[in-house]
């Protein structure tokens, strides 16, 4: 299964401990038998490839529309404008949408969307959970 995997990234203060949760997840998605593309890994080279607005906004949707379910990561009740993006995206070329949210972080109500969510505490718990969803 490709897996795009969606998740908040400006509004993060800690991005170094960010990206390698990050790394993490994917990797445990990948350990399951699936491929995972990550924006700021595969794309953007953790901020040192910058893209246009036009051009960003096309990388993710030819991503998203190659790719079979939207992995969305949440742990930060701040809006995200590129998640509702993704989500909106993910509708309408009618992809399986999984939700992970931190506990203590409100669901945003695009979420609503999602076939699967998991709660989770810490990245520790997420990970040990992926098998059960994926």
């Amino acid at each position: 299964m490709k897996i795009y995997l969606a998740y908040k990234y400006k509004q993060i203060k800690d991005k170094p401990t960010h990206e390698k949760t990050l790394l993490a997840i994917a990797d445990k998605i990948t350990v399951l038998n699936n491929k995972v593309f990550l924006l700021g890994r595969d794309v953007q080279k953790w901020g040192s490839v910058e893209l246009t607005h036009t051009g960003l906004l096309s990388t993710i949707m030819k991503n998203i529309k190659k790719s079979d379910t939207l992995f969305a990561y949440i742990n930060s009740n701040v809006f995200s404008f590129g998640l509702a993006f993704e989500f909106v995206w993910a509708t309408i070329f009618g992809k399986k949408i999984i939700v992970a949210v931190e506990d203590g972080v409100k669901a945003p109500l695009f979420s609503a969307l999602a076939a699967k969510k998991i709660s989770f505490k810490d990245s520790k718990d997420l990970i040990e959970k992926l098998p059960e969803f994926l």
